[in-house]
């Protein structure tokens, strides 16, 4: 059925199949479509403003500073556990083990930096009627999260070139660690970025706080070598979780005693999508009058 009102055509099409119909709409983009292309583009705009120099395309040192901050870490840690006498503690390699904390830690960290500032910073795109903040703060961490399985992939074919022997033993449990530890910063960076648009000394706080959970995710040191009573606090810990679930993927058998565990990685996941939803949903119209209004 094809209909006409004024210079606006619209067709219509319906598909009969058994007892139920299924609609289909072609020439109008659903709400979601539009979500959708606006994130892409959103996406593609931080990937080219964080990799180029200017409107030129002078190619920055950016793609360098991805793969180099990672082995940095790793290279430290390495050289203190070996000073300590402490570097047979896994069964994996040192410098992987220490590479599967820092990732997602390094991912945890740009996500909390960046979030409390996300809405206010691309605050210009919003008179875009199809662009909201909430696209802005959704690409951000897609961004991020490419980026870091980028550099990931780079340090582990580095490793696997220089002879550093590792097998990825479980990779679906990988890929659902990492996708529950998004999904968890997807509602970690929603709070943060309603909280922060209100509150300018949240950046701080979170600077303080990654510092501290930085010393107590179990980015360098193994949970066995952890005194039951702080693995126990650090068990509570997404990130930790996160970091001790990758390790396992990679370990040829699953440890007799872990403090890991993934339904409770995917629980604080649902409740950081629900509690930044929520958040997000209380306070955009606030926030959107308070951009119009400056």
């Amino acid at each position: 059925m094809i209909t006409s009102n004024g210079n606006f055509k619209h067709r219509h099409l319906k598909y009969l199949s058994g007892k139920k119909g299924i609609s289909m709409s072609i020439g109008v983009r659903s709400s979601w479509q539009v979500m959708y292309s606006a994130i892409t583009c959103l996406v593609i705009r931080d990937i080219q403003k964080k990799f180029l120099n200017n409107v030129r395309s002078t190619r920055s040192f950016g793609f360098i500073w991805i793969f180099l901050t990672p082995l940095m870490h790793v290279a430290v840690w390495i050289f203190v556990r070996i000073a300590l006498g402490r570097h047979a503690d896994s069964e994996l390699p040192l410098p992987l083990f220490i590479l599967l904390g820092v990732m997602p830690f390094m991912l945890f960290s740009n996500v909390l930096g960046k979030a409390p500032t996300q809405i206010v910073t691309d605050k210009a795109l919003y008179m875009f009627r199809q662009i909201k903040p909430i696209d802005t703060v959704i690409a951000m961490v897609i961004t991020e999260a490419l980026i870091l399985i980028a550099s990931y992939l780079l340090i582990l074919i580095l490793f696997w070139w220089i002879d550093i022997k590792w097998t990825l033993y479980n990779p679906l449990m990988l890929f659902e660690t990492f996708f529950a530890f998004t999904l968890f910063l997807f509602g970690i960076a929603f709070i943060l970025s309603v909280a922060g648009f209100f509150f300018l000394f949240i950046r701080r706080i979170i600077t303080i706080l990654s510092r501290i959970l930085y010393l107590v995710s179990g980015v360098f040191i193994p949970a066995n070598l952890v005194p039951e009573p702080l693995l126990t606090i650090m068990s509570y810990n997404p990130l930790f979780q996160c970091n001790e679930l990758s390790r396992q993927a990679f370990s040829i058998a699953a440890p007799f005693q872990t403090a890991a565990s993934m339904p409770y990685l995917w629980f604080c996941a649902t409740v950081s999508l629900l509690l930044g939803l929520m958040a997000y949903i209380a306070f955009r119209q606030k926030i959107m009058i308070e951009i119009e209004e400056h």
